[in-house]
């Protein structure tokens, strides 16, 4: 795996990787590759998604956090809440606390979108 993310950065100026499941299944992460392990091999920015339409995603980003080890930590730059639907001012509060809590901020929220 390493050898394909290597090819593909010595072609391409931007390499987006996208994890399978949770980063933080701690019981899985000795021998992980496709989450924090490329990320760490590799020194790469990690942005953590969370589904909202699933409910608990501010728990979820902290949670996430705080099951990583502290290198695994560190790549983490922030956070993105996915499929959004609302009033984003009710959002706004959790999305302020978590930023300070975790000591990220939520870099975007990508709203809910039917048929696409």
């Amino acid at each position: 795996m390493l050898g394909a993310y290597d090819d593909l950065r010595s072609r391409f100026d931007v390499v987006i990787c996208e994890g399978a499941g949770s980063p933080a299944e701690i019981n899985l992460r000795r021998d992980d590759i496709v989450n924090m392990g490329l990320a760490r091999a590799r020194d790469l920015p990690v942005i953590v998604v969370g589904d909202i339409d699933r409910g608990g995603v501010l728990a979820a980003f902290y949670g996430t956090l705080a099951l990583l080890d502290e290198a695994d930590q560190a790549l983490v730059g922030g956070f993105v809440v996915n499929r959004f639907r609302g009033d984003i001012g009710l959002l706004a509060p959790g999305l302020r606390q978590i930023a300070s809590l975790a000591g990220r901020q939520v870099l975007g929220v990508v709203p809910y979108l039917r048929d696409i």
